[in-house]
């Protein structure tokens, strides 16, 4: 049905995409130079539009039932055309910055325009280091991936806006257009007999093709991260990413944010949003400091707490420390109350903002949070999991009893070994981590920050986190021994 909508909406709409301006004044002063026409396939090949309109040029009788091959290089379409046609398309193509008057409308559409010269530089490093041959054909299908998008935003704009203000997702686009996206793009290739590659490697496509699933999954994930590189939906897309390139997840978060600011550095489009400025590169909470009136708030609610403590000593409630030894001697107590009383206590008593405990699977093998305080429900760390031997940091920690402090002074020396799925989970630069014992052997480690809060970790909380540990480990190790 979806399919048969985007038909009906492509018999009242143009199929054409304009090209950027810059592009197209310089593909006019090559024009006037013969000598140089050989430098116009380069250009060509990076603009969406150029790029459409000479491969649908050479490929209008090629369809179904011609007996002729569909053309897939635009340096092949260039000289199948032969120079008068093709330099005829490149003087009248339209030009975006002037075709499009309203602002929004010219602004949403370099963003899809952008977002394709993204898909573009992801599609063609992962071939690269794959191994993959054909390139060129590769990079033309990135940058037509998102044609559909790209027609309705152009002719159909009020109808987009609704689209952007209702989500800016599929169901959103099925709700305001009546298809998605991909399927107007494969209608399109329908129309223009455009490569049968482009359509294979359409998300709604089940192509085993090795060269059309990659597309798939770099289209896609281009488009999830400008909604963010840290949340389920980025996390989902890397970890079937990784396991289609049978790589460790944390190497291709690693490579593709690199990919991404490569990306960034190389747009021809000045004003588009970059996805890769959304990327953690430093620390990115930071204490504002207090005016002196505020501090002379806090200091006066300072002294009047520790004067109310001090009167009232019967009156304050034991902290952590005094109820977990306690709790060890009574009798109907479990590792669970102990490891809930550990967490409740740094999140209360030592005012940690989020507080997580990760405990080893049974064979070993990973390690995933099973104990969390402080952490939003839509946040992906709630279910981070992570094999033992990829987790480098992590890793190191279960050797023995140990604990850390991650923070902008050393995270130079350890970014290296931070899991890059633990950064993108956790969101800051600023944490603490310790392993947890029974007797010798490791069963998983605290982890803690202060993230959100106007309060920052400090060597005092660092040592009662790491003594609430340790008390925490020799509670378990006695109960054990019952």
């Amino acid at each position: 049905m979806s399919l048969q909508q985007a038909n009906k909406w492509l018999d009242t709409h143009s199929l054409t995409i304009p090209a950027l301006a810059a592009h197209k004044q310089a593909i006019d002063e090559l024009l006037e130079q013969e000598q140089l026409s050989h430098e116009l396939v380069p250009l060509a090949a990076h603009d969406t539009g150029l790029l459409l309109n000479i491969l649908s040029a050479v490929n209008e009788r090629r369809g179904a039932g011609s007996g002729r091959d569909i053309v897939e290089s635009p340096q092949a379409a260039i000289a199948l055309l032969g120079e008068k046609v093709s330099h005829e398309i490149f003087k009248n193509a339209p030009v975006a910055e002037k075709q499009l008057t309203n602002p929004e409308q010219l602004f949403a559409f370099l963003q899809i325009i952008n977002r394709s010269y993204h898909n573009e530089i992801q599609a063609t490093s992962w071939a690269i280091e794959n191994g993959h041959k054909q390139i060129d054909q590769i990079k033309v299908m990135a940058l037509l991936a998102y044609s559909g998008e790209l027609l309705c935003c152009l002719y159909d704009f009020d109808t987009y806006l609704q689209y952007l203000v209702s989500g800016a997702n599929s169901q959103a686009a099925l709700q305001a257009f009546g298809f998605q996206f991909p399927h107007l793009t494969e209608a399109l290739c329908q129309r223009l007999n455009l490569p049968d590659l482009l359509t294979r490697s359409l998300p709604h496509s089940n192509d085993p093709g090795v060269r059309a699933q990659l597309l798939r999954f770099t289209a896609r994930l281009c488009d999830v991260c400008e909604s963010g590189w840290y949340n389920d939906s980025m996390l989902a897309v890397f970890t079937e990413f990784a396991e289609f390139l049978d790589q460790p997840v944390d190497q291709v978060m690693a490579r593709t944010h690199q990919f991404s600011i490569t990306s960034a550095r190389q747009s021809p489009i000045e004003n588009a949003w970059q996805p890769a400025a959304r990327l953690i590169l430093i620390s990115d909470q930071h204490r504002q400091p207090l005016s002196r009136q505020q501090q002379q708030i806090e200091s006066k609610t300072d002294a009047t707490a520790s004067v109310h403590s001090d009167d009232n000593p019967k009156t304050s409630t034991p902290d952590v420390f005094e109820r977990i030894k306690k709790m060890v001697k009574q009798a109907d107590v479990s590792q669970s109350d102990i490891l809930n009383a550990c967490l409740k206590g740094l999140f209360e008593d030592i005012e940690l903002s989020k507080v997580s405990l990760m405990l080893l699977s049974k064979d070993k093998q990973t390690l995933q949070n099973r104990m969390v305080i402080g952490i939003d429900q839509q946040s992906p760390f709630r279910r981070y999991k992570i094999a033992l031997q990829q987790s480098g940091l992590l890793k190191l920690l279960m050797q023995k009893p140990q604990a850390i402090w991650i923070n902008p002074n050393n995270i130079k020396k350890y970014q290296q070994l931070i899991p890059q799925s633990l950064q993108a989970s956790i969101m800051t630069h600023d944490f603490l981590a310790m392993s947890l014992f029974i007797g010798n052997q490791p069963i998983g480690l605290v982890y803690a920050d202060r993230s959100n809060t106007p309060q920052t970790l400090d060597p005092a909380t660092f040592t009662r986190f790491k003594q609430l540990i340790s008390l925490t480990s020799k509670a378990l190790t006695l109960l054990s021994k019952r």
